[in-house]
């Protein structure tokens, strides 16, 4: 099954993915539009089974990426709250997706987008992007991730630099929040960070005391290289990991 663009779609350049739950999956692409000569991201859930794969929807969001990658990112989840109605108490599960980007049109700062996604896998838009201040070095990315932590946290990472007056790093929040936390992972490699990635690494919940605080954690991982230059055989690429912790409440009956 392929995923469909803009009506005026070319190729598709770059691609990201996430799982929503053990039957969906959903794709974020961007895709040239002939058109306009600008970039669409086009995301679409997708229905996994035991016949294969099927396209369940799809929403294309016109010119607002950018093409040298990773441009686009995914995070997903399904997300459990307790919901209490008269005597009787029981979980609800939300499915919710959110895709940062970086925007070319927007000198080329982070925006984050929020997705809620229906039981037969239909996409909505929930409120309008979150957009980083471009008159902030911090917020100006060449590269982004992301990953939804448990209880439905989207943790955005992105490249930030280099620009004049900016250490090369990456920046790392819950961007939606405004909670945005900034941490100098890499710098004063010149090149800066070439592409970055981000995973859910599980939490710390225990059963045997459910009512400890819990942390979730994640595992973010960045290229860079040394010598100004881009990574190649004469100019190694340089690996950074780190894994990352966020507190979170775990819904309880």
């Amino acid at each position: 099954m392929k995923q469909r663009g803009a009506a005026n779609g070319g190729p598709a350049t770059q691609i990201a993915i996430a799982v929503i739950d053990s039957a969906t999956v959903m794709t974020a692409v961007i895709i040239e539009d002939n058109a306009t000569g600008g970039n669409d991201v086009a995301v679409a859930t997708w229905g996994v089974d035991g016949t294969g794969v099927h396209l369940e929807n799809q929403q294309v969001l016109p010119g607002i990426a950018q093409t040298s990658a990773p441009g686009v990112a995914i995070g997903a989840g399904t997300i459990e709250t307790v919901s209490s109605g008269g005597p009787i108490t029981s979980l609800k599960f939300t499915r919710r997706a959110f895709t940062p980007i970086i925007n070319p049109s927007n000198n080329t700062v982070v925006e984050v987008i929020d997705w809620q996604i229906s039981s037969t896998g239909a996409i909505s838009q929930v409120g309008p992007p979150k957009i980083g201040n471009a008159s902030n070095p911090d917020d100006v990315a060449n590269a982004v991730a992301g990953c939804m932590l448990p209880t439905g946290i989207p943790m955005t990472v992105w490249a930030d630099g280099p620009l004049a007056g900016n250490v090369n790093g990456i920046g790392v929040g819950w961007f939606e929040a405004g909670d945005t936390t900034q941490f100098t992972e890499i710098s004063g490699l010149g090149t800066g960070v070439s592409y970055v990635t981000a995973t859910d690494a599980g939490d710390d919940f225990s059963v045997i005391d459910p009512y400890r605080p819990v942390h979730a954690y994640f595992v973010t991982s960045a290229l860079t290289s040394t010598n100004y230059l881009p990574p190649s055989t004469s100019h190694a690429g340089v690996l950074k990991l780190r894994v990352w912790s966020y507190p979170i409440e775990l819904p309880l009956l």
